[in-house]
C-alpha cells in the first residue's frame, strides 16, 4: 500500500515504559504481608538467593509484596527480572 501511495511510512522510535520510581509509597500492607515483604527485602539486602512462594487467593496482595522486594532492589541500584504468567497483568506491573 505504501508503494501504491496509499500509506506513508513513518519511522518511530521504540516505545519504552517509564523507569519505575522505587521511592513512591505503595499501599498499606497487612501485618502478614509486611512480614512476607520483610523476609524478601532482607534476602535482597543480604544479596542472598532464595526460592520463595507466596500462596494466596487472587487479590490477596501477593503482587504488592513482590513490589516491595523489587523496590528495595531498585533502591539499592540492582535490577529485577519479572516473569508474568498472564499478559493481562502487564498493565498492573507498569502502573
Amino acid at each position: 500500500m505504501a508503494d501504491a501511495g496509499l500509506l506513508v511510512r513513518v519511522a518511530l522510535p521504540p516505545a519504552r515504559p517509564p523507569q519505575p520510581d522505587p521511592s513512591l509509597p505503595g499501599p498499606n500492607l497487612s501485618p502478614e504481608q509486611q512480614a512476607a515483604a520483610g523476609e524478601l527485602i532482607q534476602a535482597v539486602r543480604d544479596r542472598r538467593f532464595e526460592v520463595d512462594l507466596l500462596d494466596g487467593v487472587t487479590g490477596s496482595g501477593k503482587t504488592e509484596v513482590y513490589f516491595e522486594a523489587i523496590a528495595e532492589a531498585l533502591r539499592d541500584g540492582g535490577q529485577a527480572l519479572v516473569l508474568l504468567p498472564e499478559i493481562a497483568l502487564t498493565a498492573q506491573w507498569l502502573d
